[in-house]
């Protein structure tokens, strides 16, 4: 019993520094106020849940080419933060966001950096 109170104890510890990241999908336009950034604050509570919007509104084809500058614009954000701040980031990516997750954290293993964690919807 102690032991998992103790476990409990210790992952509150790790991640109530952590920062969400949230990439939306296909024809989305997620605002803080929308019902999904709701229940990822309700999923995180306490933690700063970031909107990545971008250019998702499109037809399908121009929408995969901008998720190709979009996952490097985060890349590039998410490579660029102190280490202590990008090891306690969440990524959380719906539809084609998950696959723009995907792909970042296959570039950031490639470099050997880590963040905290990721949830694919």
């Amino acid at each position: 019993m102690r032991f998992y109170i103790f476990t409990a104890i210790l992952f509150l510890f790790f991640t109530a520094k952590a920062e969400v990241f949230f990439v939306p999908g296909w024809l989305t336009g997620f605002t803080p106020r929308t019902g999904s950034v709701r229940i990822l604050k309700d999923i995180y509570p306490g933690r700063k849940i970031s909107v990545c919007s971008w250019d998702s509104r499109r037809s399908w084809k121009i929408t995969k080419l901008n998720s190709l500058n979009q996952k490097d614009k985060l890349l590039r954000d998410i490579v660029a933060m102190p280490e202590q701040r990008r090891e306690n980031l969440i990524l959380v990516g719906h539809s084609i966001g998950a696959e723009i997750v995907v792909d970042i954290l296959s570039k950031l293993a490639q470099r050997n950096l880590k963040i905290h964690s990721a949830a694919l919807l």
